[in-house]
């Protein structure tokens, strides 16, 4: 196989693409920049990247297209603004509500929503939403934070747009201009489902996933609405495109006052004969590691119907190629369906270096409580100052009732929280932030008060 095709086969399956015969012509042109950037082969490059998945976040945007427009499928911008304003006029006036723009490309979609809710909420309301937009294209969101885009961005938008938002800019370019809109938005280069992970369960209000999911194939798809489930509070919506599959994972219907199809409400969901808490769903789905396999990432937005590869690929299935976050989000598919033991096998066969907080999370999963709490307690007393497997027994014990036992490990976890800076990422802790962490801590002994 060429190397351009090895690199593309490498990078699709870690990203859970669908494998597309354009990504060895993309590599193939990008060739001679790779080649004088790091002064060795392409082929160099591919055995790199097969061995250690060396420059994995430079090359991943070799497969996406990017392929968007302000106001892109309008209707859906109603909804979003109607979900936002009625969740800020049921909270106080301190609380926030949480949107990801996940696969936002060259970011005219998040900053669609800042302006929909400028205009129609005002700036006080904007500035109660904190709107974070991320893609695995670097490139791309350079392009998103310069905000400079070309008349072919505005093919579908309304007619007030340019003007009351945009100026003119370099050539036929247009510039935004509006400040609050501008900061609303916040970018990040990184794959999905290494951000996933990072957002408190229950915390989220909306999520934007739309023109990604058609280009994932189901393992991967599966992970990620699992994922995104989890995130969201119940009651809190995920809007795809119309073209996208239905999400095939518990806790989503479709919402009934949706005409498109691709509107879904998050409903509650937990361990059976359980009801899942908004903010203290467990966050089951270990983050991607940068020195592990990569998880599934912004798709790019190809033809809708993807071409046979030009050479046999190996599956996208292949535990060598297949994202470790896919691997464990269908292990934990399988224990939730209450088949633990066929959960475990694979977890041996797929995972074989799964970590104790792993093992715990199949057996809570599968309402296998008892056994999750023997071996959270045996991870937290082999490594004390592990605050990810503290996190994790606490809300183990919380979950299961054991309020006794509970309440003396959130307030040590507490206390060792909030002597860290709010922003250290916890490594593991799925990676989280010590300020997430915190806030899902408190209010997991609210109930204790």
């Amino acid at each position: 196989m060429k190397a351009a095709a090895r690199i593309g086969h490498v990078l699709g399956g870690r990203l859970g693409l669908i494998p597309q015969e354009r990504w060895e012509i993309a590599i193939e042109r990008a060739e001679a920049e790779l080649v004088a950037r790091h002064g060795v082969p392409l082929e160099s490059i591919a055995d790199e990247l097969e061995r250690e998945g060396a420059r994995f976040d430079e090359l991943a945007g070799l497969l996406s297209v990017g392929e968007t427009f302000f106001f892109r499928h309008r209707a859906q911008f109603d909804t979003a603004v109607r979900l936002v304003r009625s969740t800020l006029s049921a909270r106080s006036e301190h609380e926030r509500v949480r949107v990801w723009s996940a696969g936002c490309a060259t970011g005219e979609e998040p900053y669609s929503l800042a302006i929909a809710l400028h205009r129609e909420l005002g700036e006080a309301a904007l500035a109660r939403v904190e709107l974070v937009a991320t893609d695995v294209d670097r490139a791309a969101i350079g392009r998103a934070l310069e905000g400079r885009y070309t008349r072919w961005s505005f093919r579908d938008a309304p007619e007030w747009l340019e003007a009351a938002y945009f100026e003119p800019d370099d050539g036929d370019r247009l510039r935004l201009r509006h400040g609050a809109a501008r900061d609303a938005v916040r970018f990040e280069a990184a794959p999905l489902a290494d951000r996933v992970t990072r957002f408190v369960p229950g915390s989220l209000d909306l999520i934007l996933f739309r023109n990604v999911a058609i280009y994932l194939h189901d393992d991967a798809r599966a992970a990620l609405h699992g994922a995104m489930r989890r995130a969201l509070r119940p009651g809190g919506l995920l809007l795809q495109s119309p073209s996208d599959p239905n999400p095939q994972v518990t806790g989503f219907v479709r919402d009934r006052n949706d005409a498109s199809h691709a509107v879904f409400v998050a409903v509650e969901v937990g361990l059976p004969g359980r009801s899942a808490e908004p903010m203290t769903l467990p966050p089951l789905r270990g983050r991607e590691r940068r020195t592990s396999t990569p998880a599934p990432a912004a798709a790019p937005r190809p033809s809708r119907v993807p071409p046979a590869p030009v050479e046999p690929l190996p599956s996208a299935a292949d535990p060598a190629v297949e994202s470790r976050f896919i691997r464990f989000e269908r292990v934990l598919t399988t224990a939730e369906r209450g088949d633990l033991a066929g959960a475990l096998r694979a977890l041996d066969t797929d995972l074989p270096d799964a970590s104790t907080v792993e093992r715990a999370k199949v057996h809570f999963a599968a309402a296998s409580v008892d056994t999750a709490i023997e071996l959270l307690r045996a991870a937290v007393y082999d490594a004390r100052d592990a605050l990810g497997a503290r996190y994790w027994y606490a809300f183990v014990l919380h979950s299961a009732g054991r309020g006794r036992a509970a309440l003396p490990q959130l307030r040590e976890l507490e206390r060792a929280l909030a002597e860290r800076p709010g922003s250290t990422t916890v490594d593991d802790a799925d990676g989280a932030t010590v300020a997430e962490l915190l806030g899902s801590v408190r209010q997991m002994l609210e109930v204790y008060a």
